[in-house]
């Protein structure tokens, strides 16, 4: 079944925060959508037209999160020239930034988890596309 909707938001690469139009749907008014961004140049403020995704959890993008601990214990066993409490504290950084790359890297995953819609159409262009050729 096909749902009309207005695009609300770019929440990142091939992502999009939709709000369905479609009178008499048994839905919420907003979603996330996945749209492929090399085909279509959606914008905030077009009406799209979308079909139901399932939503999925990549269980294979976990193991990004296993990462952290490994290179806390890394940074204390090379930091061994060091003092106790600096050995510490230098897997504690450590564990912190492989923390922070792991979940900037599963963004894609998130989204996927959240994605309710798939955009197939661009029915009409929003104001923002005044700069498109």
């Amino acid at each position: 079944m096909a749902y009309t909707a207005k695009v609300t938001d770019i929440l990142t690469t091939d992502f999009a925060e939709v709000e369905l139009i479609d009178e008499g749907s048994e839905y919420e008014p907003r979603y996330v959508a996945e749209f492929k961004e090399k085909e279509m140049k959606i914008k905030i403020g077009d009406i799209v037209q979308m079909e139901k995704a399932d939503n999925r959890i990549m269980n294979e993008s976990r193991i990004a999160y296993i990462a952290p601990p490994i290179f806390a214990v890394i940074a204390f066993l090379v930091t061994r020239d060091l003092g106790t409490g600096e050995r510490i504290l230098s897997a504690a950084l450590t564990f912190l930034m492989a923390f922070i790359i792991a979940w900037i890297m599963n963004r894609r995953s998130r989204m996927l988890k959240y994605r309710a819609f798939r955009i197939t159409k661009l029915l009409k262009k929003g104001p923002n596309h005044f700069l498109d050729n």
